[in-house]
C-alpha cells in the first residue's frame, strides 16, 4: 500500500486498504495513517479527510502523525480553518 501511495497510485492504494479490511487483515493506525498521507501528497485532502472520519469506526485513535499528516495536507490546500480546527481537536485529545 506504502508502494502505491509513493507513485501516487492512490485508487491501487485504497484497493489495497479495503482487501485488507474485507479479508479481515489488521488495518491499524499506520495503515490509516498512510493512505492520509498518499491522499495529502496527491492533493486528495477530502479523501483523507474520509479515511480519518472513518478511524473511530474501525475502533482506531489517530496519533500524532496522523493529525500532524491532515493538518499538514490542510495548510498546503490552503484550508487554513481546517488545520486550525483539527489542530485544536488534537490538544483536546491530550
Amino acid at each position: 500500500m506504502d508502494g502505491y501511495c509513493m507513485r501516487g497510485e492512490m485508487d491501487k492504494a485504497k484497493e489495497v486498504f479495503d482487501l485488507m479490511i474485507s479479508k479481515g487483515s489488521m488495518v491499524n493506525v499506520h495503515s490509516c495513517s498512510i493512505l492520509i498521507n498518499g491522499y495529502c501528497k496527491a492533493q486528495e485532502i477530502d479523501q483523507a479527510t474520509r479515511i480519518f472520519k472513518e478511524m473511530p469506526r474501525m475502533e482506531l485513535v489517530p496519533n500524532t502523525v496522523t493529525y500532524t499528516t491532515l493538518t499538514d495536507g490542510f495548510c498546503k490546500a490552503g484550508r487554513i480553518q481546517e488545520a486550525e480546527k483539527l489542530f485544536s481537536e488534537m490538544q483536546g485529545c491530550g
